[in-house]
């Protein structure tokens, strides 16, 4: 009992309590007024939404390294063979690294969409099938805004293998029939045309030219350029509206695909 309150003593007599004290309460507020120092570093700069965010990424990585390596030395401070807790932690590592693989999976993929920057958010995207605007990226999930359904959708970065960034311009082609002559249709078509510009959200509309023939229609193209690719739905569905109101105007109705049933007569004797 008296050797263990010597040694108690001599702890707290020497400068090893004192040291891990000091470099705790540096470290608290060196990382507090770091903290408030990035904050202020990107209101001042006026980044955009991904950079403030890469930023702040990159902050906390350091952060945490920062705190392992202070870590190691309060132990090394009171003895402890660091070299052997890395090789502990080695073995862990290995244990983790199997038990968490996917995680780890996610954390690679994530670090490497903020470095390569295939997509950043604010984009509009297809990925694995989902169509949205990215709301969110950090190294783990991408988070994005369903462009029809308004669904917020997570995706694990590991699965993201191909992105597509959507574009705004859409090509939309309007059907005619084989029996309407060349000049009604451009004539329905130029007007098509000019009503379409006028839709708000629309940046340009032009005729392209025949688009391809089909078994009961021919399809014209007309090129669309929209100034908010989040609302293409709603564009989509004024175009609609637009070729009906045209269609309605004229004495010609939109044509859809028919079923020729062709019967082969016998003649029995």
């Amino acid at each position: 009992m008296e050797n263990f309150i010597l040694s108690i003593k001599d702890y707290f007599l020497s400068s090893i309590p004192y040291i891990t004290i000091a470099s705790f309460l540096v470290g608290v507020v060196l990382f507090k007024k770091s903290r408030r120092w990035l904050k202020n570093y990107i209101r001042s700069h006026d980044y955009s939404i991904q950079t403030s965010h890469n930023l702040i990424m990159i902050y906390n990585v350091l952060r945490f390294t920062i705190c392992l390596f202070l870590l190691f030395f309060v132990l090394q401070l009171h003895g402890v063979n660091v070299s052997s807790v890395f090789s502990a932690l080695g073995v862990i590592g290995i244990v983790v690294g199997f038990a968490l693989q996917d995680a780890l999976k996610d954390w690679i993929s994530g670090f490497n969409i903020l470095i390569n920057r295939p997509f950043v958010i604010g984009d509009v995207v297809k990925i694995n099938g989902y169509v949205g605007r990215v709301k969110n990226l950090d190294l783990y999930t991408t988070r994005i805004e369903e462009l029809y359904t308004e669904n917020i959708v997570t995706i694990s970065n590991r699965e993201i293998a191909t992105v597509e960034i959507v574009s705004n311009v859409i090509f939309y082609n309007i059907p005619f029939s084989y029996e309407m002559d060349l000049k009604t249709c451009h004539e329905m078509i130029k007007i098509m045309v000019g009503k379409i510009s006028l839709i708000e959200g629309i940046s340009l509309c032009r005729y392209d030219g025949t688009a391809e023939f089909l078994d009961s229609l021919i399809n014209q193209r007309v090129r669309v350029e929209i100034e908010d690719k989040m609302k293409l739905p709603a564009i989509k569905r004024k175009i609609n509206d637009v070729i009906l109101e045209v269609y309605d105007q004229s004495e010609w109705s939109i044509p859809y695909n028919h079923l020729t049933v062709e019967l082969e007569s016998h003649l029995v004797k």
